[in-house]
């Protein structure tokens, strides 16, 4: 029998939307320098989903936000190639702080969706999974937040 060492991750993101513009944040990470991707990231130990979607979008763009619904589970190959599952909520801003506190992100920056469908896959962060997302966000589907179950 073969042994399977296959590596998962999980992360949450969110999608803030604010005047017709969706933020995106610029990686400052080595293997991820400069490309835009949505405001998330991994799971702390015992984290809920939820709660990493919250912390990740402060740390990442200085804003607290609540929760709205959810707007899909994507499943995709790493650029280190292991597969990687992305809870994306979109959530609404509660408050705004002056800075955001990680030093993983370069920059955040307000994006139209035509100017992220512009954007070339060499300047996105899993440009496949981003463009599915937008697809998904232009499609006006979601699903209820009760749809991810905590236990």
């Amino acid at each position: 029998m073969q042994e399977n060492n296959t590596i998962i991750t999980a992360t949450a993101s969110v999608i803030l939307q604010r005047e017709n513009k969706i933020m995106l944040v610029q990686e400052d990470k080595e293997q991820s320098k400069n490309l835009w991707n949505f405001p998330g990231g991994r799971f702390e130990k015992h984290e809920s989903v939820f709660n990493c979607a919250i912390r990740e979008a402060l740390e990442e763009t200085g804003y607290d936000i609540e929760l709205t619904a959810l707007l899909g589970i994507y499943k995709y190959v790493t650029y280190k190639k292991y597969d990687l599952i992305r809870f994306v909520f979109l959530a609404k801003i509660i408050s705004e702080q002056k800075n955001y506190w990680t030093h993983e992100i370069k920059a955040h920056q307000w994006i139209s969706i035509e100017e992220i469908n512009q954007l070339k896959d060499e300047e996105l962060l899993a440009p496949n999974s981003i463009r599915a997302i937008i697809n998904d966000l232009q499609s006006g589907k979601t699903f209820p937040l009760e749809a991810v179950k905590w236990c």
